[in-house]
Order: C-alpha cells, then sequence, then structure tokens
C-alpha cells in the first residue's frame, strides 16, 4: 500500500517538460519562421525582381508551410500558411487576363494560399499525432522509470526492517531462555553474589548498554554498583532526598521513563529508564535501579515490562536473602552452644536445609495449543492476541513468553508460587485465554504442564487436557 501511494503521488507529479509558447506557439518555431522569411526576401530583392517570387512555380512559400507542418505540426503549419499568403497578396496581385473570367483569374490567384492552408492542416495534424503519442510515451517511461527507483528504495527498506525483526525475534527468543535460567537460580542467591546475579540478569533480560543500583542511605540515594560507564559519562553517584529522582523513587515509588515528558525532566539526562526496588514484606525502598543507555531498537514497550518485572524479581529475591539471614541469626543467638566446637559448621549445615525448604519459588506452566499449526494465520493470530490479554488478569510478576517463535506454545513464569497455587492458576488462566477467543476457537483443545524451578520435569510435570 505504501509503494502503491507513494507511486501515485510520483506520478500526479510527472510533467513532460513542455516548450515555452507565444499565443499558443512556440518561441523557436516563431524565431525559425521569421528568419526563414527573411532569408526567402532576401533572395528575392537579391536575385528576382522582388515581385515575392511571382509567376515562380512551385511557389518558395512551399518551404516554410511544409517544414513547419512537418517539423511542429498544425498550429505552427497554420503560422506558416497565413504568413505565406500575407506576404503573397502583398505583393499585388497579377492583371487578369481577356481569356479569363472571374472565377478563372480568383482560383489561378488562390490557390497557392489554399494549397498551403490544407497541407498546413492534413499534414499538421498527422504530426500533431505523433507528437501527443510521443509525449504520452515519454510520459510512461519517466513514470515507469521512477516506480522502478520507488522499488528499489522500498527493498532496500524492507530489507533493513526485515533485519531488524530478525535482531528482535532473536533478542526476544534470549530474553526467554536467559530469564528462564535467572528463574533457576534464585533458590541458590547468597548476598555474596546478588549482584553479580544482578548483572546477569540485567544483561541477558534487558540487554541494555549500561545500568547501575543505588541503595538506600538514609536520607539519601548512593551508587552501590554500576556497568558500562564511561571516563566521559558524568552521572551522579548520590542522590539527596531533595532531588526530584530520589521523591519519585524513594517516596512515591514511582517508575520513571524518558519518554513521557514529566519523567524526562525528573531523570535530567541521567538515564532512560528507573525504578524502585521496594522489600516484598515491609514494602520499604531499598534501593533503585536505572538504566542510563541502550540500543533504541531495544527501546520498546516490551522492554520498559521487562524491566518493571526486573526490578521486582531483585526486590524479591533481595527480600529472601535478608529474611534467611535473620533466621539464621535468630536460631544461632538463641542456642547458647552456638559458640562450642564444631556445632556451628553443623547448625550452618543444618540452616542451609532450612533455607532449602524456603527456596525462592519459581513454576513454569507451559501452554500449547493443539491442532493450531492445521487453521489459518488470522486464527493464529487470534489466539496469540488471547494469551496476552489473558496475561492482564496475572500478577504484574507473571510473564508470559512464546517459544521459539510458534504461535502455540507459550510459558508462564510465576515466582513465588507453589505448585499447588500454579494448578489453580493455569485452571483459571485457560479460562482467561477462552473466554477472549472467538467462538470458532473456543472449543480448540489445550494442553497445559506445569513444572516447578529447579526440578526434573518428567517427575514433576502434571497435565490438564482441554
Amino acid at each position: 500500500m505504501m509503494l502503491r501511494g507513494e507511486a501515485q503521488n510520483i506520478t500526479s507529479k510527472l510533467d513532460v517538460s513542455k516548450p515555452s509558447t507565444f499565443l499558443g506557439f512556440r518561441h523557436v518555431a516563431v524565431i525559425e519562421l521569421l528568419l526563414i522569411f527573411a532569408v526567402l526576401l532576401i533572395i528575392d530583392y537579391a536575385f528576382y525582381d522582388g515581385s515575392i517570387y511571382l509567376g515562380i512555380n512551385p511557389h518558395p512559400f512551399w518551404i516554410p508551410v511544409l517544414i513547419f507542418a512537418i517539423q511542429y505540426g498544425t498550429n505552427e503549419a497554420l503560422l506558416a500558411a497565413l504568413l505565406s499568403s500575407l506576404l503573397y497578396f502583398a505583393s499585388g496581385l497579377p492583371a487578369q487576363l481577356f481569356t479569363q473570367d472571374t472565377y478563372s483569374y480568383l482560383l489561378s490567384v488562390g490557390m497557392d494560399p489554399i494549397l498551403w492552408f490544407v497541407s498546413a492542416v492534413i499534414l499538421g495534424e498527422l504530426r500533431s499525432r505523433q507528437i501527443v503519442e510521443k509525449n504520452e510515451l515519454k510520459s510512461a517511461f519517466q513514470k515507469l522509470q521512477r516506480e522502478n527507483e520507488l522499488i528499489s528504495k522500498t527493498y532496500e527498506k524492507l530489507k533493513l526492517v526485515k533485519i531488524d525483526l530478525d535482531t528482535q525475534i532473536a533478542s526476544q527468543l534470549n530474553t526467554v531462555t536467559s530469564t528462564y535460567h535467572a528463574a533457576r537460580q534464585i533458590d541458590q542467591l547468597t548476598e555474596d553474589v546478588f549482584f553479580c546475579w544482578i548483572k546477569n540478569l540485567i544483561n541477558n533480560t534487558l540487554g541494555v548498554d549500561s545500568f547501575s543500583v543505588y541503595l538506600t542511605k538514609g536520607d539519601h540515594l548512593g551508587l552501590y554498583m554500576q556497568e558500562g560507564w564511561s571516563d566521559t559519562d558524568h552521572y551522579e553517584k548520590r542522590f539527596s532526598s531533595n532531588s526530584p529522582l530520589f521523591r519519585s523513587i524513594v517516596v512515591e515509588q514511582r517508575f520513571l521513563n524518558v519518554s513521557q515528558q514529566n519523567d524526562e525532566r525528573i531523570l535530567d539526562g541521567h538515564g532512560s529508564l528507573a525504578g524502585p526496588l521496594i522489600k516484598a514484606d515491609s514494602g520499604e525502598v531499598f534501593g533503585m535501579l536505572k538504566v542510563e543507555s541502550q540500543q533504541f531498537i531495544n527501546f520498546n514497550q516490551s522492554s520498559v515490562e521487562r524491566f518493571h518485572v526486573v526490578c521486582e524479581w531483585i526486590s524479591e529475591a533481595y527480600t529472601q536473602i535478608k529474611h534467611n539471614q535473620q533466621s539464621m541469626i535468630k536460631k544461632t543467638s538463641k542456642n547458647p552452644l552456638a559458640l562450642k566446637d564444631g556445632y556451628q559448621k553443623r547448625e550452618n549445615d543444618s540452616n542451609n536445609r532450612n533455607i532449602k525448604k524456603t527456596e525462592f519459588l519459581v513454576t513454569v506452566i507451559f501452554v500449547k495449543a493443539m491442532l493450531l499449526d492445521d487453521l489459518s494465520l488470522e486464527k493464529h493470530a487470534a489466539f496469540k492476541t488471547a494469551i496476552y490479554e489473558a496475561q492482564k488478569n496475572l500478577r504484574q510478576s507473571d510473564q508470559v513468553f512464546n517459544v521459539g517463535g510458534s504461535d502455540s506454545l507459550y510459558i508462564l513464569l510465576l515466582p513465588q508460587t507453589s505448585e499447588t497455587g500454579a494448578d489453580f492458576v493455569a485452571k483459571k488462566y485457560k479460562l482467561y485465554v477462552q473466554h477472549r477467543l472467538p467462538k470458532l476457537l473456543q472449543n480448540i483443545p489445550m494442553q497445559i504442564r506445569i513444572e516447578k524451578l529447579p526440578a526434573s520435569y518428567p517427575e514433576n510435570s502434571i497435565s490438564i487436557n482441554g
């Protein structure tokens, strides 16, 4: 459609170059006609008696009439015939012979002018038709030439778009895999490796060029770690309680997006995205995640939503680590044997086992539409739309991903959800999807499989056949 619209726009602007005219006659033709008559008159006065070639047959004024009829067409040929007739009669008429009656005399005198006009019309019209056809062919050729150029440019644009889409698809598939592996690692985190895990999670999930993590320290946010900053960057390492960024993140607990005008003013060139890190148990802000730079192609609505999820995952993982630490401290402080030799190691082993019992739960739901491959592309799109629309009924931390570019297989990542809870969510999610499907697809069978991470998939998977 875009190509057709641009082609029509070009066609409307096409015009065959038209020569300048004077009273409907070409300027060049008028000048040439005057020059030819000047030459003929000079020859007449130089070599003849100056009677405008009276008695010469055929008359030399046939030359401009025929030339202009063949060269320029009807209008210029009639102009040549008119000037020839005026000069012919201006030189004076020959005397009538005694053997001629009036009609014979008028015919002999007006024969040449009449033939000039007749020849100008007949030959001129033939030439005019050729000129019109020539102009139409020229116009069609220019139109095709412009359309070919447009097709070439559009092809190059589509080629670049294809490359960009391939990059986005590869990035999304990588995001699904990276998020899956990050979820498997959450239960094994300790404070020592927590921020290394944050670094890997952000690099693999968001694909940003530079980011930073700030922690609350009294009445300000202080830089804890950064990745991708260069020596030429001058980002703030400390935000006081009076700064708009501190108030938005810590006090108002808002997410900031540079694409929003008010948020852009608050960020003030310090990044493109910023979000609070909130303790899951108390709702208190303990830090901020900020993205300073990323490729433009990766900055979209999907990446903004992933940023929100990453902030929530970091917050829940941090809360889990602190909870485990406090549990260990309480048990150690209440036990009088804690200081005895060999007891500390045994107590640590026992605490580690307890931590595993309260591990950070991540459950995966696999959703597969059966027989979808046999349906049309429109029905594929309808099922995909229903899958993502149904996600709105889930928690914000619950994410839906497409697997392998297939329109029939999706996974749901449910952090902090047991298998029993996931079973309940799966049944409700299936109803949400069916409710949003067109009537012709509402009875399509869906296979749902639930897995807990980390786990051996065959032992912990169950099926719900729809």
